[in-house]
């Protein structure tokens, strides 16, 4: 021990870890028999839990199991599960999935001014929006705004929901005896304002994470049971095994990341007395190849496995806050801020405008168009794709 340590003192049955910045030992109580504490012991000497990821000794691993709530849980298997049903089956190559990981510097340059140059010129079909952004905002939510409008986080989501609400009414989506299946719920924050506006709707909420502050618990604490939360991951979700009614299922989403937005389309298309759907989309740089679904109607420059990792990469560019007081700097591609705000804002609209003509190719006789559907200052993720 060095003279350093002889300031902290070790307490009966102490762990033996010194804390370097607060110049003491750790003041957990050592397991009988050990040094160190659960949380300082040796790291070759436990490993993390998949399930759970709880750090436990290799020793204690199998009866970790057997009472790891997640991994008893995750045995349980509910009847709406369908082992990734909502994934594409097709068979990708060990190549294809190694494109899945790249990074933008692992690409050449002229890999990516050749993409750049193709979305720059107007060689890519596909590059535009149905609509842009038209102010619309649900009636029933305009007294919340206002009463929001000094709390900037509540207020950004409540502009998006009132929007959102408002398409579904022009689009005729919003009426009472649709049953509402909210995929990537969350809370459920978009079936509550739904909610308060239908008052003789049911509502299927499903995601694959555990909330306290669940929307649903004032409507059933009033004695409104329509609600029912389903725990799962979109992509094992079989909407045939769980959907019995004759209501018609009308599809919405907020924000869903990434491919989460092509596994719900996929379940919309499993689903027997569907009539539309409603996704806001995100995170598109989070899209895979192995889950888009759309490919088959996807731009030919982008058929493949590699242009469509770049395609994804590039859509980043919308959203990952660029300093635009640089704007007169280029950048080693020779481009300024401004043009690779554009890039990947046409990037991002590529891959939703193949969502759409997936959908429209899949429901003939729909209509599908994808739109702005609220301004930038609420959100940079301001894309929607709705079939009605």
């Amino acid at each position: 021990m060095t003279n350093e340590k002889k300031e902290g003192q070790i307490g009966p049955g102490g762990c033996r870890f010194w804390t370097v910045k607060k110049r003491r030992f750790c003041k957990m109580v050592a397991k009988e028999g050990a040094e160190f504490c659960g949380h300082h012991m040796q790291d070759d000497l436990r490993r993390k839990c998949v399930y759970c990821k709880s750090m436990i000794e290799d020793s204690r691993m199998a009866k970790h199991m057997k009472k790891c709530n997640i991994y008893t849980q995750s045995l349980i298997k509910p009847n709406y599960y369908n082992k990734e049903v909502n994934l594409d089956k097709t068979v990708l190559t060990d190549e294809d999935l190694k494109f899945a990981s790249m990074k933008l510097s692992d690409f050449s340059l002229d890999e990516v001014k050749s993409v750049v140059n193709l979305l720059r010129d107007g060689q890519v079909k596909n590059t535009s929006r149905n609509q842009n952004f038209q102010p619309a905002f649900y009636d029933n939510l305009e007294k919340e705004i206002e009463s929001n409008k000094d709390n900037k986080k509540v207020l950004k989501h409540l502009i998006q929901q009132s929007s959102l609400l408002e398409i579904m009414n022009k689009e005729r989506l919003l009426a009472n005896g649709n049953c509402f299946l909210e995929l990537g719920a969350g809370t459920g924050g978009l079936s509550e304002k739904v909610a308060e506006v239908l008052d003789r709707s049911s509502f299927i909420i499903v995601d694959r994470g555990s909330f306290r502050k669940k929307k649903e618990n004032a409507f059933l604490n009033e004695g409104r049971d329509a609600f029912e939360r389903v725990k799962g991951d979109i992509a094992d979700f079989d909407p045939k095994l769980l959907l019995e009614s004759n209501e018609k299922i009308i599809c919405i989403a907020k924000h869903l990341c990434g491919s989460a937005t092509d596994l719900a389309i996929q379940c919309a298309t499993r689903i027997v007395n569907f009539g539309g759907i409603l996704v806001a989309s995100c995170c598109h740089h989070k899209c895979t190849w192995q889950s888009f679904s759309s490919r088959e109607v996807l731009s030919e420059h982008f058929k493949s496995a590699k242009r469509f990792r770049l395609l994804t990469l590039l859509s980043s560019w919308f959203t990952c806050g660029f300093n635009k007081s640089e704007d007169d700097v280029k950048d080693k591609f020779g481009l300024k801020v401004h043009d690779k705000i554009e890039i990947g804002a046409l990037a991002k609209t590529v891959i939703d405008n193949a969502r759409r003509d997936y959908l429209l190719k899949t429901f003939p006789e729909l209509t599908a168009k994808t739109l702005q559907y609220c301004t930038l200052e609420t959100s940079l993720e301001s894309s929607a794709i709705i079939l009605s």
